[in-house]
């Protein structure tokens, strides 16, 4: 079939007169098992990274838990809006320019949170008892009978059945 390499189409631009004009041969070709590794690799220290923030959150600032929490669902959100905008510029700038700068945007929120908030050093340097499987069980069991923590889960559930019933 004309125009195809493989099974990766090329690219160009369809001058006025009809002919096309090839940018570069075989430009999208790339590393799929590269990419995927990547993205469970920033996926995984995204959410390590949020489990901390919101530890931050439940212990430094009880007076403000709830707009606290208001304002990292207003950041979840802003987050999807600006990875939107930055997949309007995929083609231009390539996978790896993606992935640099929302891990620069993860970076710079990060650094923002460690450098503002203070943390004592703790006391505590005894080992903690082992946990069995029924405590760990019951450990996510217990934060659903909070009314706030209910609230939030809530929220956010329907908030991410949004974005996924949208985005497919």
């Amino acid at each position: 079939m004309p125009g195809h390499e493989g099974n990766i189409p090329q690219t160009g631009w369809v001058s006025h007169d009809g002919n096309v004009i090839i940018e570069k041969q075989g430009a999208y070709k790339g590393n799929l098992g590269l990419i995927i590794y990547i993205y469970i690799y920033i996926y995984i220290y995204i959410y390590i990274y949020i489990y901390i923030y919101i530890y931050i959150l439940m212990t430094k600032i009880i007076t403000l838990l709830r707009f606290s929490s208001g304002v990292m669902g207003f950041m979840i959100l802003f987050g999807n809006i600006v990875g939107a905008a930055i997949g309007l510029f995929f083609v231009q700038m390539g996978v790896f320019m993606v992935y640099g700068c929302v891990v620069a945007l993860v970076l710079f929120c990060a650094l923002v949170t460690i450098f503002s908030i203070d943390e004592e050093p703790s006391d505590n340097n005894e080992k903690p008892p082992p946990i069995s499987c029924k405590e760990i069980f019951f450990g996510f069991w217990e934060p659903l009978k909070d009314f706030d923590f209910r609230w939030v889960f809530i929220t956010r559930f329907l908030m991410q059945q949004g974005i996924s019933t949208v985005t497919g």
